[in-house]
């Protein structure tokens, strides 16, 4: 994946203000732990952007977003992750800044069609967003990753919906909730997205090497829904979305180098004896030990 560019952003704290924007549980884990990921892939360090909390102003995000994604060219890959607040004004979808503003909310902060639309305009041909930040209303526990109203599904599908190398990926429905959970210290849905890109679950690969798009979200409609019955005390639903028309082969990685680089590691470790055999004791006190 050396040919892969990404621009990840966490959001986890907002700028202060008259009525704070909450604070988005494990965003900042979220997005660091997804560079990890991809690096673990193979996509070079230098060909990764990321942004977290405070770097994420308005100007900042426009700005360096639209200079990664001038570096793409039909050899290209993109890979767009994002977690933090989102929010729909208008049936217009938005993704918070640091500096978003209560008041003004479609002012400060920066259209999803916009980003898609920037994307469209170069050649690069091979796209795969991941949003963490749908939610229905304003937050009722510190779990839920939203702002205001539910960002619509119009955009998505108007973008991805004619292309076989497009592919969005949203935490949940519309009307439901994105939560996190203390104990895995991410939010469920990335944590999945995570487990699924660093090999951890080698049945839901195709041919035992590759992550493609169905695979991932057949992984994710089973597993995120499990986790937040465990995970969450108030009654929640999170069903995880997919956006575009990519066929069964579409490839998001190939975990073949990984998978090998692993296994390598495992066997070049000592191994324990097979066969052991009880042959006797011998007493005295542990300070006499050499």
């Amino acid at each position: 994946m050396k040919d892969t560019i990404a621009f990840i952003v966490g959001l986890e704290h907002y700028q202060k203000q008259p009525t704070p924007i909450s604070s988005v549980q494990f965003a900042e884990a979220d997005a660091g732990a997804m560079k990890l990921a991809l690096e673990g892939l193979g996509v070079p360090a230098a060909n990764i952007e990321l942004i977290i909390s405070a770097q994420a102003t308005k100007t900042s995000l426009e700005s360096r977003l639209k200079s990664a994604i001038c570096r793409l060219s039909a050899a290209n890959r993109f890979i767009f992750f994002f977690a933090g607040h989102g929010l729909s004004i208008s049936d217009q979808n938005y993704l918070t800044c640091h500096d978003t503003q209560r008041g003004d909310l479609a002012a400060t902060s920066i259209p999803l069609g916009w980003v898609f639309e920037t994307v469209r305009k170069t050649k690069c041909q091979q796209t795969c967003f991941f949003l963490d930040c749908c939610h229905s209303g304003l937050p009722l526990a510190a779990s839920m990753r939203g702002i205001a109203d539910h960002m619509t599904d119009t955009e998505f599908a108007a973008f991805f919906g004619g292309s076989e190398y497009q592919v969005a990926f949203a935490a949940c429905k519309p009307d439901e909730s994105s939560h996190s959970a203390v104990t895995l210290s991410h939010g469920i849905w990335t944590y999945h997205v995570l487990q699924a890109l660093r090999g951890e679950d080698i049945s839901i690969l195709d041919k035992g090497r590759f992550l493609t798009a169905w695979s991932l979200q057949n992984h994710l409609a089973v597993e995120v829904p499990r986790t937040l019955r465990t995970t969450v005390s108030l009654p929640a639903r999170q069903t995880p979305c997919v956006f575009g028309n990519a066929t069964a082969d579409f490839i998001i990685a190939d975990l073949k180098p990984l998978l090998d680089a692993r296994q390598a590691s495992l066997a070049s470790q000592p191994k324990a004896p097979r066969n052991a055999l009880f042959a006797g004791e011998r007493l005295g006190t542990i300070k006499k030990l050499s």
